[in-house]
């Protein structure tokens, strides 16, 4: 029996870090869906599916989504630690520099489930390439509707930034960034 690829099931498609090759490959479906239904029912989808986080403790994505808190009038944010300062760490520039709307779908997805309005992603400063791929796969899910205002007709706002590091951080630390 073969190796299944599930995250990186596309990593070896000819420029699969553009809008065009990775909605050619089915990119944005989930999130069409995803918008179909209400993010209650949404959250629920996700703990039904099993889906666990790429830290090391594999925690399940649904269940951290419910914990977020049902607070409307007050603003909330999604950080995305890229950053990868960790000795040996290189599994967010490998998503990054081959599958960055993948990165950018999931955030959408994610932010719609919980109610977030703006998001950042913090990506190490000296991962130059993967930065630059980074922000113009951003840049094209902007032009093309999947982030900004009234996404896919939906009604869901979300601003995404990438911020570029300064090359410091420390080990597990969460309140670091």
């Amino acid at each position: 029996m073969g190796e299944k690829r599930v995250l990186f099931e596309f990593r070896d498609v000819p420029d699969m870090h553009t809008l065009k090759a990775y909605k050619k490959q089915g990119g944005y479906k989930g999130l069409k869906m995803a918008l179909q239904k209400s993010p209650e029912d949404l959250i629920e989808y996700i703990k039904a599916s099993g889906l666990r986080g790429r830290g090391g403790a594999g925690f399940p994505t649904g269940l951290k989504w419910s914990f977020v808190p049902k607070n409307p009038g007050k603003p909330k944010y999604l950080c995305v630690n890229a950053d990868e300062s960790e000795p040996g760490t290189c599994k967010d520039r490998e998503l990054i520099t081959y599958l960055p709307h993948q990165l950018v779908e999931g955030i959408v997805i994610c932010c719609y489930a919980v109610g977030i309005e703006r998001a950042f992603i913090y990506i190490r400063g000296e991962m130059f390439e993967a930065a630059q791929i980074l922000e113009e796969a951003v840049k094209e899910a902007y032009d093309a509707g999947f982030l900004g205002q009234n996404i896919l007709k939906s009604g869901f706002n979300l601003d995404l930034l990438v911020h570029r590091g300064a090359g410091a951080y420390i080990c597990g630390e969460e309140s670091a960034l």
